[in-house]
Order: C-alpha cells, then sequence, then structure tokens
C-alpha cells in the first residue's frame, strides 16, 4: 500500500472515531471537573448495555455448581477497593433497564438490608435514573442478592430505573461455602415479611455474621460517593432513601425543566436545597404539593426535620419564611423555582441537587455524625452557593424523630467522628483552603475548653466522649457573624 492510501486510510478511519466520539457525547453527561474523557465514558458504555451486570441476578436455577461459582468469583475478582482499601465495591452489579441518558437529573442513594422495603416507597415518587448502594457485609452479600433479584423480578419500576452497586468490608469477603443461598427464589406473590423471615431463619453461618456485623459501622459516605459516581446525569440529588419526593404527577417534570433552565446551567457552582419535613402520620400519606403540606404543618402532623434530634440540621433554610411565601402569594403555581439564597452556616445539612463534581462526603466518617454536614461545609469553603427551591421538597415519612439516647453504639461513633473533625479535620481545612473563613478554629479551641466534656476512664484507655447534646448552638453561632457578608441577596444564574 502506497503511502498516500495509507494516509488517506488513517484519516479516514480518524475522522470515524471522531464522529462516534461526539455521537456518545451528544447523549452522554458532561466530565465533572478532574475527570478525564476516558474515566467518565467507560462506565456509560457499560451501563448502555442495559442488561445485569452479573447472572447471579437473574434466576439462576439452570446453572450447574461449577457455572455458579465461576458467576460468583466474576462479582468478588471484580470488585475494587475504595480509596482506603478498608471496603470493596461492585459497581453496575444490576443495571436499570431504562435508558435515562436524555434527563437532567439522578438519585444518588445509600441504603443497608433492613431498609430495603422503604426503596418500594422512594422509587412510587421518583420517575427517573436512581443510583443505589447496598452495603452487604458477610453473609448479607447472598441476602443482598436475593431482595435484588426479587426486586427486579416482581417490581417494574426498580427494574427500570435502579442500578444497583454493592459494598462489602474488605475483612468481611463473602464465603464461599454459603454458595447454596443463591439458589433461593421467592415469587412475586411473596412479600418482603417472608424474605426477612427466612433471612432469620438462616442457622450458624448467618448468626455468626450478625454477631460479627454488630462491630461493622456503616460506611455512609462511602456509599453515598459509590452511588454518586454511578449517576449519569449532569445533575446529583443525594437524599436518604426515607426522604421522599411529593406524590403531585408533575412534582419531577416542573424540577427537570427548572434544571433545564439557562440561567440555572449558568451557575457551575450553585446547590439548589430541598426542604426537608418530618411526617407524622400512621398511613405514611404523602404530601402531593405545597399547599398539601402546609396542611400538614397547621395540623401538627408535619415540622421541620430533625428540629428536635439536632436543630441545626436545618436551621438555615428557615422554613417558616418558606411556609409563608405561599401564604403571601394570591396566584399560586407549582412551577419549581429558587425561593431564596440560604445564609450557610457550619452545622447545615442540606439536601440539594447540584452539578456533577461537587466534593466528595469524606469518607473517613464512618457510622454516625459529621457525614452530611462536613461536606456541605467543603462545597460553602470552595465557593458554592446555597438556594432553597420552592414548590417542591421531601418528606421523611416514618413519623417524628426523637432523641434516642439508649443508642450507645451510635453515641459512641457520633463521638468518635466529632473527636476526629476536631482534632484533625478543622485544621486540615484550614491549611487546604488558606484560611479560616467560618472561624472554625476558634470553634475547636471553644470545643475543648467551654463546652462540656464527658470523660471515661479504664485500666487501658481515657475515651473523650463528645456529643452535639453538649453544645450551646446559638452561643457558638455568635462567634461566627462575621461571614455573613459574602452571601448575595438573590439567584441570578451567575456563581
Amino acid at each position: 500500500m502506497r503511502a498516500s492510501q495509507r494516509s488517506r486510510l488513517l484519516r479516514a478511519v480518524a475522522a470515524g472515531l471522531l464522529l462516534l466520539a461526539l455521537a456518545t457525547l451528544h447523549h452522554a453527561p458532561l466530565a465533572p471537573r478532574g475527570q478525564t474523557f476516558i474515566q467518565v465514558m467507560l462506565p456509560y458504555w457499560r451501563t448502555r448495555r442495559q442488561a445485569p451486570f452479573s447472572a447471579l441476578v437473574d434466576d439462576v436455577s439452570s446453572l450447574n455448581d461449577a457455572t455458579l461459582r465461576a458467576e460468583f468469583d466474576k462479582v468478588i475478582n471484580l470488585a475494587q477497593f475504595d480509596d482506603s482499601a478498608k471496603y470493596k465495591i461492585v459497581s453496575n452489579f444490576a443495571i436499570a433497564n431504562q435508558d435515562f441518558s436524555q434527563e437532567p437529573a439522578c438519585v444518588a442513594v445509600q441504603i443497608s438490608l433492613n431498609h430495603v422495603s422503604k426503596l418500594l416507597e422512594f422509587v412510587m415518587h421518583w420517575p427517573a435514573a436512581i443510583s443505589l448502594s447496598l452495603f452487604a457485609a458477610g453473609t448479607d452479600f447472598y441476602f443482598a442478592v436475593l431482595y435484588i433479584r426479587f426486586l427486579r423480578k416482581c417490581f417494574p419500576r426498580i427494574r427500570n430505573q435502579v442500578t444497583w452497586h454493592l459494598a462489602f468490608p474488605t475483612r468481611m469477603t463473602p464465603n464461599v461455602s454459603d454458595l447454596e443461598l443463591l439458589r433461593v427464589d421467592f415469587e412475586c406473590s411473596a412479600s418482603l415479611d417472608e424474605l426477612d423471615k427466612f433471612m432469620a431463619g438462616v442457622p450458624r453461618d448467618y448468626r455468626e455474621v450478625a454477631r460479627r456485623r454488630r462491630g461493622v459501622k456503616y460506611p455512609q459516605n462511602v456509599l453515598r460517593n459509590v452511588a454518586r459516581r454511578g449517576c449519569r446525569s449532569e445533575w446529583v440529588v443525594c437524599p436518604d432513601v426515607d426522604m421522599v419526593f411529593p406524590r403531585s404527577g408533575n412534582t419531577y417534570e416542573s424540577l427537570a425543566a427548572f434544571l433545564r433552565k439557562s440561567e440555572t446551567n449558568r451557575c457551575q457552582m450553585c446547590a439548589f436545597v430541598f426542604p426537608v419535613y418530618e411526617i407524622e402520620n400512621k398511613d405514611h400519606v404523602v404530601p402531593k404539593d405545597k399547599h398539601d403540606l402546609l396542611q400538614f404543618v397547621a395540623n401538627n402532623s408535619a415540622r421541620q426535620y430533625h428540629i428536635e434530634v439536632f436543630e441545626p440540621n436545618q436551621a438555615c433554610s428557615k422554613l417558616k419564611n418558606w411556609e409563608a411565601i405561599a401564604r403571601n402569594n394570591s396566584a399560586e403555581s407549582t412551577e419549581v423555582r429558587v425561593a431564596y439564597e440560604v445564609k450557610y452556616k457550619f452545622w447545615y445539612e442540606p439536601v440539594y441537587v447540584t452539578k456533577q463534581g461537587s466534593p466528595k462526603f469524606d469518607e473517613r466518617y464512618v457510622g454516625y455524625g459529621m457525614t452530611r454536614n462536613t461536606q456541605a461545609l467543603e462545597m460553602a469553603l470552595s465557593g458554592y452557593r446555597f438556594f432553597l427551591l420552592d414548590n417542591t421538597f421531601l418528606s421523611h415519612l416514618w413519623g417524628f424523630q426523637h432523641k434516642n439516647r439508649s443508642d450507645l453504639a451510635r453515641s459512641r461513633q457520633t463521638s468518635h467522628n466529632h473527636r476526629l473533625f476536631c482534632s484533625q479535620h478543622v485544621r486540615e481545612l484550614a491549611v487546604r483552603f488558606d484560611s479560616d473563613k467560618f472561624k472554625l478554629l476558634k470553634m475547636q479551641h471553644r470545643y475543648y475548653t467551654q463546652f462540656k466534656i464527658a470523660v471515661q476512664q479504664s485500666t487501658k484507655q481515657i475515651n473523650l466522649r463528645f456529643h452535639p447534646d453538649y453544645f450551646n448552638f446559638e452561643d457558638l453561632n455568635n462567634t461566627m457573624d462575621g461571614y455573613d457578608n459574602y452571601v448575595q441577596p438573590a439567584f441570578d444564574g451567575n456563581s
């Protein structure tokens, strides 16, 4: 072949590859900051297959023992370490059947086995893509597969919308001796309660794992990051699975229309916050719109989320002001829009929709405490602005939340994470951002010297225990007023 012919052939191949890349990019999400084209596109091309990653998701009754073992080994061998190497992640274990690549937003949620049933309610109020990470330690891995298989087979919404990712501790890899559990199958006439009873009845191996699992902390932030990476849309929402959207049929369409607006897209570093309420009703009735929610509030059946457990959680949203907007407007509207800009203060734990590329959740925080608010803090330090949305909200359906002082394991985890934040993370942030914008170093000093510290002594160690109950938040916030003037008064689409 002559040199000129070779050159023409190479140009033709290059042009074909370029057209393929451009055609794919037309349907693919934008690359988040810090990621290359290949890093973004490889998982995207994989999900375009629209088929389960593992044959374990399907009916395995036709598989012989050798084939079943080979499928199991494939899943375990392809699991990747997280950044700490304490956990292994199986991404895209089961992929949603429906293609949502043209939709602007995706929900990223994390879940444990004992809350899987809440997914049925959640998916009824969100019609687009859901990226879900499920924690499955030891034998729980097999039970997770049974749950996924059952839910995909019997619930079309879950089969079409939910992409599943699995995570388990590196030291608690599923035992191959329990492989026969995967041959159990449930008909759609069964209920989740029957699955739970079956799992509780599995003999000693399961009980041994359950005993060991009590010492395994739930890695919320690892799972949140896994779920966020699984989203292929430009915008991501990261609620908890027990927070559901309004039941009005046009809620998602109105939100999608808002996210497609040019002024919304111009703001690269904006987080649009959902008001979050606790709903107290035995029938788990979801408010259909803001007007309906306000009726719940008037009847004392709804209130600000965590107002009793941890009031600063949603305090910055100033929901009384948000509620007053509807009362002051003579013409009611269901259009999702910005209500007002939120004045950020530390301890705020907003649930928001933002573009891909926002700071990760800090994976050092395992279990309860400091998981959401530290991520929101990094966003604020990075220059993100928070805007509260009107005519949409999230409802926590499972009753009013109350303080549970008898949960010692949760208290220890919270204390450990507070210690980590005050002794290490505060200084890291000051060095990384070359400033102490929110006066956290001063807060750290006050934390150690002026707030109540419970000290437990034993023969081997001294255990410092910190808990939010020991804070005087009003006094603390009075020391942090110097940053108020950085907030801009209105949303104009510019960051």
